[in-house]
């Protein structure tokens, strides 16, 4: 007991040390510091309405409103497999986004490479590629741009959700310099035993 009592003391005021405006201090209650950097944050809240869990990010770069156009426009039926963006606000130069919080763990926490669980990543892996050929079949298509393991949470059913769509881009053809639709993979753990296998040569062609 001694030692809990001990880490919320100086647990709480960590989780405080970045003031936030006072609309939503009066809304929305911090419960954990998700991560932080100078005065920019993520933190897990909880509204004060209704108890539901959120999720609040403030940056002062200016990133969070494309963040918050990106994510209102994904369509319902992609509720509990991407966020959804629940309100934004802008404060003496600094922005506030408000989005829905996806329960479970990352894949980059579950899942350690190298393990041999080939038929479970095939399985998880066509789950990600139909959700993102939905992204892409938005008018505009909306394209993620940061798939990573930490980006891929595993919900409570064992299907892969999106977060972070925080450099993710309507498509637009026009643009006359358009981003790229992907990042380059690490490359594999290198092995002097282990022989190719069908699936290891398989790849994922960027979209569009």
């Amino acid at each position: 007991m001694g030692l809990t009592s001990d880490f919320l003391k100086g647990f709480q005021p960590a989780l405080e040390a970045v003031p936030l405006p006072e609309r939503l201090e009066e809304d929305y209650e911090r419960v954990s510091c998700l991560s932080r950097n100078g005065g920019d944050g993520v933190w897990l809240v909880r509204r004060r309405a209704d108890g539901e869990r959120l999720v609040l990010r403030a940056a002062r770069d200016g990133a969070l409103r494309e963040e918050f156009d990106v994510m209102s426009r994904l369509p319902e039926e992609l509720r509990g497999r991407t966020p959804r963006a629940e309100a934004f606000f802008e404060v003496d130069g600094a922005e506030y986004l408000v989005r829905t919080y996806l329960p479970g763990r990352s894949l980059a926490e579950v899942w350690e490479p190298g393990e041999g669980r080939e038929d479970e990543a095939i399985k998880l892996g066509a789950s990600l590629c139909r959700l993102l050929d939905r992204l892409h079949r938005l008018d505009p298509p909306v394209i993620h741009r940061d798939i990573k393991p930490e980006n891929i949470i595993l919900s409570l059913q064992g299907e892969p959700c999106l977060i972070d769509f925080g450099i993710a881009r309507t498509y637009d053809p026009d643009r006359e310099s358009e981003p790229p639709a992907w990042a380059p993979a690490p490359p594999p753990p290198r092995s002097s035993t282990a022989s190719p296998s069908p699936t290891s040569a398989r790849t994922c062609t960027p979209w569009p």
